[in-house]
């Protein structure tokens, strides 16, 4: 029983080592990874930690008690060494899930940083004025106290807009 759990667990390991040189090898040129497949690689390496770790727990159990300590400090150190790989899968995925992120808002975009001032033409120049000038004039409006309109009521409001006003955005290379 013992050789053949620590022949199980030897495949494993091997799996587990595969599954490493395969994330080493995307890690070299992260661009052109697709999210998935450091996913793939993240979900196999956790699944075969969960294994090695119930063989670990089942080789306890089966060896000779001269032979336990040893394979408690072995069995320990390739878990925090793969715990360990374990933590650059999950870093190097969330820094591309990030820079794709940017990315994608970068893309998307549409705000131009070398736009010129807006300037109102006169024509949304006059429409504004005559709404505005309406507001401050005299005007006869029919009310309660006053059906017939002929007192005048005194509207104020603000002054009509300035639109001499140059434009003061000035660009910052």
């Amino acid at each position: 029983m013992e050789t053949m759990l620590k022949a199980i667990r030897v495949g494993n390991r091997a799996y587990a080592t595969k599954l490493w040189i395969k994330f080493e090898e995307l890690k070299e040129n992260p661009e052109n990874v697709k999210m998935e497949e450091f996913k793939a690689i993240e979900y196999a390496v956790t699944q075969k930690k969960k294994i090695i770790h119930d063989l670990n727990e089942k080789m306890k159990e089966v060896l000779h008690e001269d032979y336990i300590e040893k394979e408690i400090t072995e069995s320990d150190e390739y878990m925090f060494n793969l715990d360990s790989k374990l933590r650059q899968i999950r870093k190097l995925k969330q820094t591309i899930k990030s820079s794709n992120n940017t990315s994608n808002f970068k893309e998307k975009s549409t705000m131009n940083a070398n736009a010129e001032c807006y300037i109102p033409t006169s024509n949304a120049i006059n429409t504004n004025t005559s709404a505005v000038y309406t507001l401050n004039t005299r005007e006869r409006i029919p009310s309660e106290e006053n059906p017939t309109g002929n007192q005048s009521r005194n509207f104020t409001g603000s002054p009509p807009p300035n639109h001499s006003r140059i434009c003061t955005y000035s660009r910052q290379l």
